[in-house]
């Protein structure tokens, strides 16, 4: 997969929220 990076920070926190948010989904 190709990651797309973004310089805007809301951004790149929103795609850590959704990474992080899929793996405690997993792990649950």
């Amino acid at each position: 997969m190709k990651f797309i990076v973004f310089d805007n920070p809301k951004v790149i926190g929103g795609l850590l929220r959704m990474v992080f948010g899929i793996k405690r989904e997993v792990k649950n």
